[in-house]
């Protein structure tokens, strides 16, 4: 849906792309997907009921109804379950299915931070906000040529890239926030920053798209 924007409206999102916060297209793409998915989308579904959006199996769909009242219904019998829900781990024993998978699937050299043995300066419960439950990196040099590595080196660039993950086990409209500013202020070195859940409540997903638009 966000590529067909680009496509559709080309001197609009021009106009958008020249907001140094979205220079580059998947910036670009990544906001667009937020706005569409977000705020604006559940605003225009409050206007008209007849527009209807179909989360899953994803792509998210957007479509007319010209029987709102029997879809209303049946979301309605969807929202009281959990959008995803795994078996009853704890927080600590998903760490190590966490880090297995990131290492098998995207080859990443993964460490878990216990924030209990780190010193604390910061009060009670402030190490939750510096350090993230597993950190990573990721070697991008390994196929280099000794070429390329020579110029990235000489050029102060890297070649690594360090991933954070800030694990919970469900998202409520209650915690959101918390854990997502969480995840946030304790990745601010890292190239990418993720809050991983192994589960959430139907009612979160639009608060997520809104906060990530941020």
């Amino acid at each position: 849906m966000a590529a067909e924007f680009l496509k559709r409206y080309p001197n609009e999102m021009a106009e958008k792309q020249s907001n140094p916060r979205y220079d580059t297209p998947e910036k670009l793409l990544a906001q667009l997907a937020a706005e569409i998915g977000g705020e604006r989308t559940e605003a225009a579904k409050q206007r008209c009921a007849n527009v209807v959006t179909q989360d899953k199996p994803r792509p998210r769909l957007y479509y007319w109804d010209a029987n709102p009242e029997k879809t209303a219904e049946e979301n309605s019998l969807e929202d009281t379950e959990p959008l995803v829900t795994v078996p009853n781990y704890s927080e600590q024993e998903l760490y190590p299915l966490l880090i297995e998978f990131l290492h098998k699937e995207l080859k990443l050299y993964c460490q878990r931070i216990d924030e209990k043995t780190s010193r604390n300066s910061h009060g009670s419960g402030g190490n939750h906000w510096l350090h993230p439950d597993i950190v990573a990196l990721e070697p991008l040099d390994q196929h280099w040529d000794a070429v390329v590595k020579d110029c990235v080196r000489h050029g102060n660039d890297s070649a690594i890239r360090l991933w954070s993950f800030e694990v919970k086990k469900q998202l409520t409209k209650s915690n959101v926030r918390q854990y997502f500013f969480q995840a946030v202020s304790n990745s601010t070195w890292a190239n990418f920053g993720y809050l991983v859940a192994t589960g959430l409540n139907n009612d979160v997903e639009s608060e997520l798209q809104m906060l990530d638009s941020l």
